[in-house]
């Protein structure tokens, strides 16, 4: 094995996920089109990284809702949450963990990413 390339995020609405995932928690609109079977397809990111993240909806995909624990992490978790915040995304408050700082937020479908910052040494 080498990298992940593409992880899947169960929504309930694909165009009410986009919105939310590029307008307001910052990621990148990759690439949006059809699927060869005429299914919507669409595609985020986080700027700068190779992960990307696929927007699916319908029965043969997992229930909107149920990623869960997926960490991103950042530099400054103050700023990252400041900024979620100002753009209408609630985040848990920020705990302070041996391992460094986390808080989470969701997306309309409930599913949970969480933010870490790593301790300084």
């Amino acid at each position: 094995m080498k990298t992940i390339e593409m992880i899947s995020i169960p929504v309930k609405d694909q165009e009410q996920a986009k919105e939310f995932y590029t307008e307001k928690a910052g990621f990148d609109l990759i690439y949006e089109g059809c699927t060869p079977d005429n299914r919507k397809w669409i595609q985020v990111g986080l700027p700068g990284n190779s992960v990307s993240f696929t927007l699916v909806s319908g029965e043969e995909h997992a229930a909107p809702g149920t990623l869960k624990g997926t960490i991103i992490l950042t530099d400054d978790i103050a700023r990252e949450t400041e900024i979620l915040q100002s753009n209408g995304i609630d985040t848990e408050r920020i705990l302070e963990l041996p391992f460094g700082k986390i808080s989470s937020f969701q997306d309309p479908d409930g599913n949970q990413w969480v933010l870490k910052e790593a301790p300084q040494n």
